[in-house]
């Protein structure tokens, strides 16, 4: 993505599922946002091998991954 001098939207994305994360990055797309931060800290149960092969094989938008 070649971007110039150009201001960006991130929306951050706090779910306890990864279905809800990716409900929520498809409305967040649809909103206007350019990217997602996606707070992984927030997901119950999180399996970082399978979720995050689902959530970066299904994006619609670019992602920014955070665990805090």
């Amino acid at each position: 993505m070649m971007v110039s001098k150009t201001t960006l939207v991130c929306a951050p994305l706090m779910a306890e599922t990864v279905e809800q994360i990716m409900t929520d990055m498809y409305k967040a797309k649809v909103q206007g946002a350019d990217l997602v931060e996606i707070r992984l800290d927030y997901i119950k149960n999180f399996q970082p091998r399978q979720d995050l092969e689902t959530i970066l094989k299904k994006k619609p938008l670019p992602v920014l991954i955070v665990y805090r």
